[in-house]
């Protein structure tokens, strides 16, 4: 405790000193905090679905390109996988992903963000409805029924919470539908939406070119290799119907769907948290030579004590001490810093346009839905 006190004492009046190597610090580690919190939830953390290893995307590869893939498809695609991979359960998503519509309730209006899914969708995440149900195929076709699913949010927002709500008509858009089902409180997918419709997923029209993304679950007793055997009978209908190019030399294939969801920024990811690591090894250096400068300046007073008869272990552990002391108020400040800048990277997320929102998909997934 006497060690403690006098390494206060030496804080106190060396302030400037000790506000220098605490500033360091905090910046030093709220950076690392930071960014390593945003890498740990786009490439560690499991996504927050049931059994996410059996969870993956349909990807198109391509044999040349920056890429490895692109999980961007077409109605085509879809159909194949749809019709010829038994190893998988899939749904697609896209076209007004996230988009902003009016919701018309009780004769007033709210700005909501819509997104469009096939059905299945819920079922191959494995999120069931709180309420109600998912989209039937009936309802995923041409024709079909006006439907929506709505948010947790929404639903107590607009709704207060009625458990009667299902069979209830709203407008979007203008348009009526009727509400079938309500999702669990918390649930996300790429980009926060308050609402889903049908996606109505076709080989033409919008799925004649790559705007749709496919989600797949693999079916009980069905293993990867299965399905990438499956899939790879698909490349040549898929390059004789003329999706992605017939030239373009793609196939289909399958990645984890984290790995899909953040394949465009690992590599910028990884090279940020190099950066600042490499900043966080120069803060130490740098309060290392400092700690060093101030001791030259202390050798009067440290022989002094050896004078007195002090070991030298106490010696060293007045010096431990107050270095300790340091670094947990820089260590305290960096949780802050920290904290601080988690807020400022939500903040800063983008919200991709429907044509980016795959490759853009991490900066919403990670900065607003896992960090």
């Amino acid at each position: 405790m006497h060690d403690l006190r006098y390494a206060f004492r030496l804080i106190r009046q060396n302030w400037a000193f000790s506000l220098t190597v605490i500033v360091i610090l905090a910046l030093c580690i709220g950076a690392n905090t930071a960014v390593l919190s945003v890498v740990n939830a786009a490439m560690v953390r499991p996504l927050p679905y049931p059994d996410p290893a059996r969870l993956g995307a349909v990807v198109a590869i391509f044999p040349h390109g920056d890429n490895p893939f692109d999980n961007s498809v077409d109605g085509v695609s879809w159909e194949l996988v749809r019709d010829r991979v038994p190893s998988l359960d899939g749904a697609v998503y896209g076209g007004s992903f996230g988009n902003g519509v009016n919701l018309g309730v009780n004769g007033s209006g709210a700005f909501v963000h819509q997104a469009r899914v096939s059905a299945g969708f819920f079922r191959v995440l494995g999120i069931a409805p709180l309420i109600g149900r998912e989209f039937i195929a009936d309802e995923d076709r041409d024709g079909g029924a006006p439907v929506v699913i709505l948010s947790h949010a929404v639903w107590k927002k607009y709704f207060n919470g009625d458990r009667n709500i299902v069979g209830r008509g709203i407008h979007l858009r203008g348009e009526p539908y009727t509400v079938i089902g309500v999702m669990p409180a918390g649930f996300r997918f790429e980009e926060d939406a308050d609402l889903w419709t049908p996606l109505r997923p076709s080989p033409k029209g919008e799925g004649s070119g790559s705007n749709y993304g496919m989600i797949a679950r693999l079916k009980p007793g069905a293993s990867w290799e299965q399905a990438r055997s499956q899939m790879a009978l698909l490349t040549d209908d898929v390059r004789r119907m003329g999706s992605f190019g017939k030239n373009s030399g793609v196939q289909l294939g399958l990645a984890g769907i984290q790995q899909a969801m953040t394949q465009d920024l690992r590599q910028p990811l990884m090279i940020l948290w190099a950066a600042v690591a490499a900043v966080f090894v120069l803060g130490c250096v740098n309060i290392g030579g400092m700690l060093l400068a101030r001791a030259s300046g202390r050798i009067g007073e440290i022989a002094t004590r050896l004078a007195l008869g002090a070991p030298l272990s106490r010696i060293v552990r007045q010096l431990l001490t107050e270095s300790i002391v340091l670094g947990l108020l820089g260590g305290m400040a960096g949780v802050l810093v920290g904290w601080a800048g988690l807020a400022a990277l939500r903040a800063l997320a983008p919200n991709p346009s429907p044509s980016s929102r795959r490759s853009n998909s991490i900066g919403a997934c990670c900065l607003r839905l896992w960090c």
